[in-house]
């Protein structure tokens, strides 16, 4: 996550085999409201919520993250 505690976002990162960091990226997505982990060969898909804001309501996401760069691309799944 992106720190301890609750109202975090979860974080992805890449180590090579000699244990150096390659890249890490932050999904946007409430640790305490990540649904999914879809694992797949090239990316990774993530889904859950946005964090909460008082009031409203949290915004459904898939975010894909690319293994080889670490791109993200996140899309919402409101209609």
């Amino acid at each position: 996550t992106s720190a301890s505690g609750q109202g975090h976002t979860v974080r992805l990162a890449c180590i090579d085999p000699q244990g150096a960091l390659v890249w890490t990226v932050d999904t946007g997505i409430d640790s305490a409201f990540l649904q999914r982990i879809l694992p797949g060969k090239s990316s990774t898909a993530l889904v859950g919520t946005r964090a909460p804001v008082p009031g409203k309501v949290s915004e459904p996401l898939v975010v894909l993250v690319d293994h080889g760069i670490g791109a993200v691309v996140t899309h919402s799944l409101w209609r």
